[in-house]
């Protein structure tokens, strides 16, 4: 039953998206990617589950400045699916991809048989869950419980899946993500003609096979199925997505669809997690060469969906906790009575603290930085066999560049768990292997530099 259950959340979603697409491209005169199309190279079909979260996700919170979000949206959504009778199917597998998705499927199912409740669940997840089931927005909501303040967008997306007091649809939310997470390597790594993007592949798939091997019986920050209401490798998974998809970006170009596309993804991640907030480097270097070809306003006439969700999310946080993006205390607004800076700072200090001193947190920072430290050099290792040289350090984008140091500050300085960069650290390795195969080409007076 409960694998009849999942699947069939798993096709909901999938058509869900698709519905919403086709009325898109039938009344507003406009051509999505729909089916066998393709984004950065990947089929769109295996984006469609994402997108429906990340529609179901924000419908949730906007329906929450009026009135209580529960389950009973999906339901009145529910019509949307009669919609993929207006646009016949267009999806061809060959035998590997088909064999690819049902494996991913089943690996998935087994993956959250048996979950439990993740700690934090218990702590304030359930709680602000409950919160939003059953009344709209709370103005003020974090002075209740600091905790509360984060309000990720996965609260209003679980809130929405609640069946009464059956929890079980909760376990398979995080499943969307993993599915197009081996899904965008599969196709880069056997369907890409780009050399670069094969190697980059390869050396994730290695990293992600060896995470069970290794300093204290393995442990890298290779995503993993967490506990309910834990989403820690869904923000790294989508923290990766973003940055690959980037590195496709680098040697194919971007088109308007794309660049849309992307800015969802990363808006995603930020409602996530703040602590994605650096993928903004990312879309401003994108913007940037957008700009080249067109006008400002062109631009955000193209990406206005995404910037009115945008400016709704930041106004749901003021009105949760006085603050543009909880806990960073200089986005915080002490004009508003609610609010205070002081207690942002607060909020901050116990973070950076508990990560700091807590035994367990430790030592899951040394495995996993033991680790994946290994893996580096022996890509580097690689390179210097390959090339006699180290150069991929001068191929590198310097905006990717700038993205890890600006991670790297901020796990020192704010949030020292690498759990919450578990796709930054796959991300160095995959950015490393992908230039390191155009290190070859610098000019030769760089070839002999030792770093």
């Amino acid at each position: 039953m409960k694998l009849v259950l999942f699947l069939g959340y798993f096709t909901y979603l999938t058509f869900f998206s698709r519905g919403i697409i086709v009325i898109l491209n039938k009344n507003l005169k406009i051509s999505f990617p729909l089916d066998e199309d393709t984004l950065f190279g990947v089929k769109i079909f295996y984006f469609y589950p994402l997108i429906s979260l990340f529609l179901l996700g924000n419908i949730s919170f906007i329906f929450n400045f009026f009135f209580p979000s529960n389950i009973l949206i999906i339901l009145f959504l529910s019509p949307i699916l009669f919609a993929n009778f207006f646009k016949k199917i267009q999806i061809k597998f060959d035998a590997i991809e088909l064999l690819i998705l049902g494996v991913s499927l089943f690996a998935c199912f087994i993956g959250v048989q048996n979950l439990g409740f993740h700690y934090d669940a218990g702590l304030y997840h359930l709680n602000s869950q409950n919160f939003i089931n059953n009344q709209k927005i709370i103005i003020g909501h974090v002075n209740l419980f600091f905790q509360y303040g984060f309000s990720s967008i996965m609260e209003y997306l679980s809130s929405i899946h609640w069946i009464a007091d059956n929890l079980i649809l909760l376990s398979f939310i995080q499943v969307p993500f993993f599915i197009l997470f081996f899904n965008i390597i599969y196709t880069f790594l056997i369907n890409s003609e780009s050399t670069r993007i094969k190697f980059c592949s390869i050396c994730t798939l290695l990293y992600l096979f060896i995470d069970n091997i290794g300093y204290g019986g393995g442990g890298n920050g290779s995503p993993q199925f967490q506990g309910v209401s834990k989403f820690d490798s869904t923000s790294s998974i989508l923290q990766f997505v973003c940055i690959i998809l980037f590195l496709k970006s680098l040697e194919s170009g971007i088109n308007n669809n794309e660049l849309r596309f992307y800015l969802v993804l990363v808006l995603f991640a930020i409602q996530i997690k703040t602590t994605n907030l650096p993928l903004l480097i990312l879309v401003f270097s994108l913007m940037i060469n957008k700009l080249k070809n067109k006008y400002f306003l062109e631009l955000i006439k193209d990406n206005s969906l995404v910037i009115f969700i945008s400016l709704f999310w930041m106004i749901k946080n003021l009105i949760i906790s006085g603050c543009l993006f909880f806990p960073v205390k200089f986005t915080c607004l002490n004009s508003l009575v609610w609010s205070s800076s002081d207690e942002a700072a607060s909020t901050s200090k116990k973070i950076f603290e508990y990560f700091k001193i807590t035994n367990f947190e430790v030592e899951l920072n040394i495995k996993i930085f033991i680790n994946f430290l290994g893996f580096l050099l022996l890509l580097i290792l690689y390179e210097l066999i390959k090339n006699k040289s180290l150069t991929t350090i001068f191929a590198i984008n310097k905006w990717i560049l700038l993205y890890f140091l600006i991670n790297i500050f901020m796990f020192l300085k704010f949030t020292p768990t690498l759990r919450f960069f578990g796709g930054v650290l796959i991300s160095i390795i995959s950015t490393y292997s992908f230039f390191m195969t155009q290190s070859i080409f610098l000019k030769k007076s760089y070839r002999n530099i030792i770093l």
